[in-house]
């Protein structure tokens, strides 16, 4: 049999280590040592260089304060024995300082915002007679030869009428027909990007975030094509005749008055269903996207406005706001106004914040009926009836007296509308009709002021691509799409004092009774309890941020020795003595000084583990045989 190793033996291989980690932390004293002696030497050379410049040998006069102050930071220099000049150093700064006060000088005498807010928005003015007199054919010979070649017409009799849009840019235009033709045309050089035939008609085109990407609605389903005319995705939903998208969530919102039924679907994740609601008030007749919070703005046919969320199955607000169909809703550029159209002869514009009265209207002949609606980014409204389109101005600013129109045209041929859109950032409105596409100029309808970071008017295929993926990786979530985005990461402080109804409406949520929410991967709540819901995971989360931001706080405080202190980070000034504290931090991390308590308890713990283990497994053996001798003398007896 084996001997029992002795105690002392057991432990060798923990001594062993020790033994190493000892010669490991001698290594680093002595590297440590080296390293602060380089760091006083070379302090000790720096202090004698100075003291040499301050004190110049040949010079023989007594040096005054300012002088002295001047040599010691390098803006003088001694040349010969009575003449001080100054260094290059100085000479740099200033003209540096100069050229800074000159410019402030500038900017505070000229007249900055008369360049960056222009009053005039290049309307038209005349000296006698009317604006809406002046025809394109006057407005052809007046302006330059570019903004000439934007005026033009598309003769296509026999494939149209055409639905048109616009991409977020301006530079290109997406074309689709009643009998299935579309076309892809950068219009400002006139050049045919792609052209399909459809076996079916297309009720309504959407650009998506570029022009790489759009969709067309036709009577049996929805597809979405890239630039090449190839179908990327085919959405299998039919009857859909409004299609909306939202480019910071990247969601595809369609309607189909039919079936009476919204969807939400991802583009992203390949058109996938976000959310989708059915209601009987859902016979849509237009829809728009309001810029300032991301509802959808539904016009139906029995003149109601339903602004909807992906969010909720149940309309956030309901505004009767026309006797018979709504034909147009738009919407400012601010969100805060709404503009409505119908088929009482009426145009109104509602203030968002307040819905219970309009803020003017506009009664047009009872005989027109409004085919189509657009507002454009300066504020005038263009409206549409058979082959007469008409542009007011004024509009959103609550004039009561609009009754004559900034301008007018009339198709020729007596050629029907289908629908009309303002060209971004352009003086142009285009209008697709049954005889093709016309593209008219309207001054003072373009935004003369561009967002580059938004829109990149100039940008080339990198800097589209670049783009993309920005807009990818900062894309919205649609569970933050409420009325109010203010709102968003706020906290109800005092949220037990409110009542359910109280929160509801301060998030712009509907009070819904034993109703869910039929969103895609979220938690089946009742409605009344929906915002107190998100209240609550937003309070969640922001104890989780804090309670993590304290932890790490205190393993920093463990690690630098200062448990009873806050650790504040404090960013040194750049000096030559850093690569000395460099070269320290780092022989830290790799040698760290063990703690021989620590280090004593653990060996302890793992050697009495074993130990008791081994005890056990012949405890156990000797008490089995035990066992197994009397259960036989036992038997013997009986």
């Amino acid at each position: 049999m084996a001997k029992k190793k002795p105690l002392n033996q057991l432990d060798a291989k923990r001594w062993e280590k020790h033994a190493e980690r000892k010669k490991e932390i001698l290594a680093f004293q002595e590297e440590h040592a080296k390293i602060e002696k380089e760091e006083e030497e070379y302090q000790n050379r720096v202090l004698d260089r100075q003291t040499k410049q301050s004190k110049p040998k040949a010079f023989s006069r007594k040096l005054t304060d300012e002088e002295q102050e001047k040599f010691d930071k390098g803006l003088l220099r001694a040349r010969g024995r009575n003449i001080l000049e100054p260094t290059f150093k100085s000479v740099l700064k200033e003209e540096e300082e100069e050229l800074k006060q000159r410019q402030d000088e500038r900017v505070a005498s000229a007249d900055v915002w008369k360049y960056i807010e222009p009053a005039s928005r290049g309307m038209l003015v005349v000296d006698s007679g009317e604006t809406k007199d002046i025809t394109q054919r006057d407005l052809r010979r007046s302006v330059n030869v570019l903004t000439a070649s934007k005026m033009f017409n598309l003769d296509l009799p026999d494939t149209g009428p055409y639905n048109i849009d616009y991409d977020m840019s301006g530079r290109h235009l997406l074309m689709g027909s009643m009998r299935g033709h579309m076309a892809l045309v950068n219009w400002g050089d006139k050049k045919l990007i792609q052209e399909l035939q459809l076996d079916e008609p297309i009720h309504a085109v959407q650009f998506f975030h570029n022009e790489t990407m759009w969709a067309c609605a036709a009577e049996e389903k929805v597809g979405i094509y890239n630039a090449g005319g190839i179908q990327i995705t085919k959405l299998k939903t039919k009857g859909i005749r409004q299609m909306s998208f939202l480019p910071y969530h990247f969601l595809l919102v369609t309607s189909s008055p039919n079936r009476k039924i919204i969807e939400y679907r991802d583009v992203s994740l390949g058109g996938k269903v976000v959310m989708e609601t059915t209601n009987k008030t859902l016979n849509t007749s237009c829809m728009k996207v309001n810029p300032y919070n991301a509802l959808i703005g539904v016009g139906t046919k029995s003149g109601t406005v339903c602004t909807w969320s992906p969010n909720s199955n149940v309309p956030i607000e309901q505004l009767f706001a026309h006797r018979g169909t709504i034909r147009g809703l738009e919407y400012s550029r601010d969100g805060m106004q709404m503009v409505t159209g119908g088929d009482d002869g009426m145009v109104r514009v509602w203030d968002v914040r307040k819905i219970d009265k309009p803020m003017s209207e506009m009664e047009l002949a009872k005989t027109r009926i409004i085919k189509s609606m657009h507002l454009s980014a300066t504020g005038l409204l263009a409206l549409s009836y058979d082959d007469f389109v008409q542009v007011y101005d004024n509009v959103l600013t609550g004039h009561t007296d609009i009754t004559k129109p900034y301008m007018q045209h009339r198709l020729k041929k007596k050629q029907q509308v289908q629908q009309i859109r303002f060209t971004p950032f352009e003086d142009i409105l285009g209008i697709g009709h049954s005889g093709g596409y016309s593209s008219i100029v309207i001054p003072g309808s373009g935004e003369a002021k561009v967002d580059t970071s938004e829109v990149n008017l100039f940008g080339n295929i990198r800097s589209r691509n670049q783009k993309e993926v920005q807009m990818l990786l900062e894309k919205i979530p649609y569970e933050m799409i409420i009325s109010d985005p203010k709102l968003i990461g706020a906290a109800f402080f005092n949220a037990a004092d409110k009542t359910k109804e109280e929160l509801n409406a301060s998030t712009g949520q509907p009070n819904q009774k034993k109703k869910t929410a039929k969103v895609a991967g979220a938690k089946k709540v009742e409605g009344k309890k929906e915002s107190q819901y998100w209240a609550n995971k937003r309070e969640h989360l922001r104890e989780t941020q804090k309670r993590k931001r304290d932890e790490r706080e205190e393993v920093e405080r463990e690690l630098r020795g200062e448990a009873g202190e806050a650790v504040v980070e404090e960013k040194k000034p750049w000096s030559p003595f850093n690569r000395f504290s460099d070269k320290k931090q780092k022989l830290e991390k790799l040698v760290t000084l063990p703690d021989p308590k620590k280090e004593g308890k653990k060996g302890g713990k793992k050697g009495g583990e074993k130990r008791g283990k081994k005890e056990g497994k012949k405890a156990g053996k000797k008490g089995g045989e035990k066992a197994g001798e009397k259960a036989g003398e036992k038997q013997e007896e009986k």
